[in-house]
């Protein structure tokens, strides 16, 4: 704690930022005390200083008990990608040669570019990402298109 208000102790709001979050006074009577919004106060004063007595404290912490740190393992991603199965549903009948329904969503959605190009590339199996810049389109908006034109084929073939 001496550190603490060692190293704050140019800077009235800081210091008063230490003292709220080690007692009990509430963010606005702190807020008012500093001259600020309570919302300002909170973000730029107040959790920022919670985070440094945090540490010091865990510091302090480790020092007094002996604990040495782990060290860091790198966070292992899974590098498996969704399992399609063919043979049923729509991918199953598109794959037997059955193409008529989405034949004529095609045809009836030819004039919308977007929706055309995800139920082609619904059937096509590709990602949003593909099928978007296939067609010249944002590929973060996309995925709205594809989930539509996934529900119209499934309808379709059911």
């Amino acid at each position: 704690m001496h550190k603490l208000a060692e190293k704050y102790a140019d800077s009235f709001k800081h210091l008063v930022a230490l003292y709220a979050v080690t007692t009990k006074i509430t963010r606005k009577d702190a807020a008012a005390l500093a001259g600020v919004t309570p919302w300002n106060w909170h973000k730029t004063y107040e959790k920022p200083m919670l985070q440094e007595v945090q540490y010091a404290f865990a510091q302090v912490f480790l020092e007094r008990h002996g604990y040495t740190l782990p060290e860091k393992q790198p966070a292992i991603r899974s590098q498996q990608r969704p399992v399609h199965v063919t043979g049923t549903g729509m991918a199953g009948a598109v794959s037997a040669g059955h193409t008529a329904p989405a034949a004529a969503l095609l045809e009836q959605y030819s004039h919308t570019v977007c929706i055309a190009g995800a139920i082609q590339a619904q059937i096509d199996g590709k990602t949003y990402r593909q099928a978007a810049l296939d067609i010249g389109r944002n590929p973060r908006t996309f995925p709205k298109y594809m989930k539509r034109a996934a529900r119209m084929l499934s309808a379709a073939y059911a």
